[in-house]
């Protein structure tokens, strides 16, 4: 399959997605599997390799909420390994210990509006940390790094 880049008028075909037709060259081998998984499904190769697509490929900046895009921006310049630092990074230990003191106090409803500010500020900075590290492992997968797994992560501690 080769690169046509023509975009097509799906309105014929399904009136609600435009599409793409896109040539790829694939391995004998990968077009076997996939002509195979389309006969054993009942469905079109071209809907196979969307949905392979779909939910094989890691997310891009463009999935992430807005809010976090311009600093999540900054991670695709860094180099790899400070791109592992980010991966790595954790909560300071009294940061984290007040945040569970607030969402504590926060489930036994004994939180005031100040108590409820912080939450959601320390809440909005762990939320920060965690797409930051989240974005640092893709895209030090797309790198070809080996990304530990969580098991990992957690016996670095």
């Amino acid at each position: 399959m080769e690169f046509f880049g023509q975009i097509v008028d799906q309105e014929m075909a399904d009136m609600s997605v435009a599409t793409e037709v896109l040539t790829v060259r694939l391995p004998a081998a990968a077009v076997r599997r996939l002509r195979r998984v389309a006969e054993i499904s009942h469905r079109p190769v071209d809907d196979v390799v969307a949905d392979s697509l779909r939910t094989s490929l890691p997310p891009l900046l463009e999935d992430v909420p807005t809010v976090f895009r311009q600093d999540l921006a900054v991670l695709e310049t860094l180099s790899t390994s400070d791109l592992w630092q980010q991966m790595r990074a954790r909560l300071d230990l009294e940061r984290l210990k007040r945040y569970d003191e607030l969402l504590e106090a926060n489930s036994a409803g004994g939180l005031d509006v100040p108590g409820q500010r912080e939450l959601a500020a320390v809440r909005a900075e762990a939320d920060r940390l965690m797409f930051r590290k989240a974005y640092a492992a893709v895209l030090l997968k797309w790198r070809s790094e080996r990304v530990p797994t969580l098991t990992e992560l957690d016996s670095e501690r």
